[in-house]
């Protein structure tokens, strides 16, 4: 009898599938069971990786990066751009800036709370004038590259230039000092369907592999079996009678 190999690389593969479904949302659903902060009393000490934050956004200043994404084709071309998420900046405390990330199918949201905001600046209103936006998500901390955008941000626009503690062109440094390497990203759309489909995948995986193990058992046990069963008597005197019985018929 054959070994179940085949039962054990079907265990196997579903685990790692499995374990890939639940290592993309895991973290966010770590986060999203910790009692959330809420958004409007955030100050810097609370920007910790992993931080449950909910509430509503209550500014947001303008963008300054976006993700795009496309196919590649077998042929070696590609389809079209699209926007997949949008990087903003957001005020958090007395005078710290963070970065947050939305998703595109929220943008319009986003785009009029940034226009009302900078009418706001622009002294153009006596207040932000435009729709909070509702926000429920987690504290991460930015790739090296996507903090150096927002950063160039500050620089391009001269945000600090001049203002009471800076340089008359305000230097990365200073700018670093209230330019924080965080970031509020929301859930990710789905959370919830990707860990039941991890889960359902882990547990047919540990089926399978129990299942295996049991016909493995059961074929070690009917091989020790067969070579326990005793083996059949030898009588050379008994199969030579037999063998001249035949040729005499």
């Amino acid at each position: 009898m054959r070994k179940n190999t085949n039962g054990f690389f079907a265990a196997l593969m579903l685990a790692v599938i499995g374990v890939v479904f639940l290592w993309r949302v895991v973290p966010e659903a770590v986060a999203r069971m910790q009692s959330p902060l809420d958004i409007a009393e955030a100050v810097e000490a609370d920007l910790a990786p992993g931080k449950h934050v909910k509430g509503d956004l209550y500014a947001i200043l303008d963008s300054f990066a976006s993700e795009e994404t496309w196919t590649e084709n077998k042929d070696g071309s590609r389809t079209a751009k699209k926007t997949s998420k949008i990087y903003y900046i957001f005020p958090v405390g007395e005078e710290s800036y963070i970065g947050l990330e939305c998703y595109n199918k929220d943008k319009a949201a986003h785009e009029a709370l940034n226009d009302a905001t900078l009418d706001w600046l622009a002294g153009n209103t006596e207040y932000i004038e435009g729709d909070m936006v509702p926000f429920d998500g987690r504290v991460v901390k930015m790739e090296d590259e996507l903090y150096q955008y927002m950063v160039e941000w500050f620089q391009d626009v001269g945000y600090f230039d001049g203002v009471e503690g800076f340089s008359a062109v305000a230097t990365e440094d200073e700018i670093k000092q209230y330019v924080l390497p965080y970031m509020l990203a929301p859930f990710a759309p789905g959370l919830d369907t990707m860990l039941i489909i991890g889960g359902v995948i882990l547990l047919i995986a540990v089926i399978v592999l129990v299942v295996t193990l049991q016909k493995e058992k059961k074929r070690k046990k009917m091989m020790e079996e067969l070579a326990n069963m005793p083996a059949p008597a030898y009588d050379p005197t008994q199969q030579s009678e037999d063998a001249l019985r035949h040729l005499q018929q």
